[in-house]
């Protein structure tokens, strides 16, 4: 009896442990996809993104982004930017407040 269970708790360990890597992999596609999908509801223009790039040790990057101005607008794009590069702590990810310890912004236009 023993041996079944402990045969089971290893099968659902390592179904655990595939799914998380599961959800890091395409963590990355995720927030690209949220970006480009909750960004023209806010923005009520087109927002697009290069690249989303995102580490559980708390860095991460988005590269390529573009936001295009409203209709009545006489310039196509409102902004784009080169890259974004984003630190947190990750000891503070489930606390209250977050502690955010480097946001650069790359060549803004």
């Amino acid at each position: 009896m023993k041996k079944g269970i402990l045969i089971g708790g290893g099968v659902l360990l390592a179904a655990i442990v595939i799914a998380v890597g599961l959800i890091f992999a395409g963590l990355d596609s995720i927030i690209k996809s949220a970006i480009e999908s909750y960004g023209p509801d806010m923005t009520q223009s087109d927002v697009s993104v290069d690249d989303v790039s995102v580490s559980t040790s708390g860095e991460g990057s988005i590269k390529g982004m573009s936001v295009d101005n409203p209709e009545g607008f006489e310039s196509e794009k409102a902004f784009t930017l080169g890259g974004i590069d984003v630190q947190i702590d990750t000891d503070t990810v489930t606390g209250d407040v977050v502690t955010i310890n480097k946001i650069a912004i790359r060549e803004p236009h």
